[in-house]
């Protein structure tokens, strides 16, 4: 039975790959879960973060990806 064997750089690109991967799906879901949040709040709570109704419906038109 003949086993591949990978060079430790190989290695390491293909766990960077990873970790990247895995960072950026972390960060989709962050956006998702803030963006929930950001629905839920009202004229009087988006006035006290300084976020107009226009600005929130516009961060809710873009997809998780942006």
């Amino acid at each position: 039975m003949l086993m591949k064997t990978i060079s430790v750089r190989q290695y390491q690109t293909q766990r960077t790959r990873a970790t990247k991967l895995l960072l950026t799906v972390a960060a989709w879901f962050v956006r998702v879960r803030q963006r929930q949040a950001l629905r839920e709040l009202d004229r009087r709570l988006l006035d006290d973060i300084g976020v107009s109704e226009e600005e929130r419906d516009r961060e809710l038109a873009k997809p998780f990806w942006r």
